[in-house]
């Protein structure tokens, strides 16, 4: 039987930058508060970002189908993130990576226009202009992939470093 899981598609609405360790630590905390130990076991090692942009402060986490609602429910509790006032709205809820990234763009192409009227030098509107030339050829696309590749590789690096400490310390205490 095959992994069932939700992506959830969230926009941070703050003017603060975070990191993805610091969102994940609130939506852990939100989670904790609504459904106690038992939420937060269930949840801790299920839940993860397959994608992240502290540019546009949106973020992409994975959870099972069965706990979605969950930490659904949780996230809006949060009004804090790192002691800053945040919060978290809900852009989409998709069945496969594939459909909450086209959500993901075509929210991006409704923004780009927005920001070059919002630029108040030629510096500013060449970056915009430059990221809505790079939206029409596809290359929006690939920074999505490969943003979501470096996530996926930090976390198996993360992931190796953690079972090799946990392995030289047992050999240490046996030794000794």
């Amino acid at each position: 039987m095959r992994f069932k899981k939700r992506y959830i598609l969230y926009e941070i609405e703050s003017c603060h930058k975070f990191c993805c360790n610091d969102i994940i630590t609130a939506i852990m905390k939100a989670v904790q508060t609504a459904y106690g130990d038992y939420g937060k076991a269930v949840i801790q090692k299920v839940l993860y970002v397959k994608y992240f942009d502290c540019n546009t402060n949106t973020i992409i986490i994975v959870v099972p189908r069965k706990h979605c609602l969950m930490v659904q429910s949780a996230v809006c509790f949060i009004k804090l993130i790192k002691c800053k006032e945040a919060s978290m709205r809900t852009l989409h809820v998709g069945g496969t990576i594939k459909s909450t990234k086209k959500i993901l763009l075509a929210q991006r192409y409704q923004e780009l226009p927005r920001a070059f009227l919002e630029c108040k030098t030629q510096e500013e509107r060449e970056k915009v202009q430059a990221s809505i030339f790079d939206s029409c050829s596809g290359k929006l696309e690939s920074q999505i992939e490969e943003n979501t590749f470096k996530m996926r590789r930090n976390v198996v690096t993360t992931t190796t470093t953690t079972t090799t400490t946990a392995t030289t310390t047992t050999t240490t205490t046996t030794t000794t």
